[in-house]
């Protein structure tokens, strides 16, 4: 109840809010710093308990049986969405990170069914485009999954599996440092199940990046600063 009640305070309030209480609570530099790790730590922690088992098992499978996969995540969100849709294509799948734009966004959602997984991830306060998205492609047949804080997210109600990860934080920021690790772990878990295929993709992968010099040679990472 307590936690509920915690939720529910964040939900309400403005980032300008938010800020004002950060400011409230104060401290030092180094004070802030322990704070902010600390919440994050128990931020994993509070993940790892809470996580369904039978949830991640069914999302891996989605990772596993879906070519195509659709992930969305807007604002804040972005950043493990952008995490999410880059790793998923180190395992060899079609993957599309969707953009607000001038409209186009539904163009793209319009040409979703029953052989797209979708995955929508958003946190308090939860922006409406995501959650506009992930129903409107239920709708249309796709398979949904959401990553979220909370079973009782807007997007829980048009998933069909929900993995959720805490972010508490005492700032006007999320943080998302669960949710990635939750991406972690689930992308990791989807390609040791199709180890052959995964590391033929990879290999496949490797070479381009070699060949276009994606990443510094050894060479370069070896050389000692001027």
């Amino acid at each position: 109840m307590r936690r509920w009640l915690r939720e529910e305070l964040r939900d309400r309030l403005s980032t300008v809010e938010r800020m004002e209480h950060a400011v409230a609570v104060g401290g030092e530099e180094g004070d802030v710093l322990l704070r902010v790790l600390r919440q994050d730590i128990q931020n994993i922690s509070g993940t790892l308990r809470d996580t369904s088992m039978v949830s991640f098992r069914r999302a891996v499978e989605d990772i596993r049986a879906f070519g195509r996969i659709s992930v969305v995540g807007l604002r804040g969100a972005h950043a493990p969405a952008v995490i999410l849709a880059t790793y998923l294509r180190f395992l060899g799948k079609e993957v599309q990170l969707l953009r607000p734009g001038y409209g186009e966004i539904w163009d793209v959602v319009q040409e979703l069914g029953t052989r797209d997984l979708v995955v929508g991830i958003s946190f308090p306060r939860y922006t409406r485009l995501t959650v506009e998205v992930v129903q409107q492609a239920r709708s249309q047949g796709a398979r949904v999954g959401a990553i979220t804080d909370s079973p009782f997210s807007p997007l829980a109600s048009h998933a069909h599996w929900v993995l959720t990860a805490r972010c508490d934080m005492d700032s006007f920021i999320e943080s998302f440092t669960a949710a990635v690790s939750l991406i972690n772990a689930l992308v990791t878990a989807a390609g040791i199940g199709e180890r052959e295929r995964v590391l033929e993709a990879l290999r496949e992968r490797e070479t381009v990046w070699e060949q276009k010099g994606v990443y510094l040679s050894r060479e370069a990472r070896r050389r000692p600063p001027r």
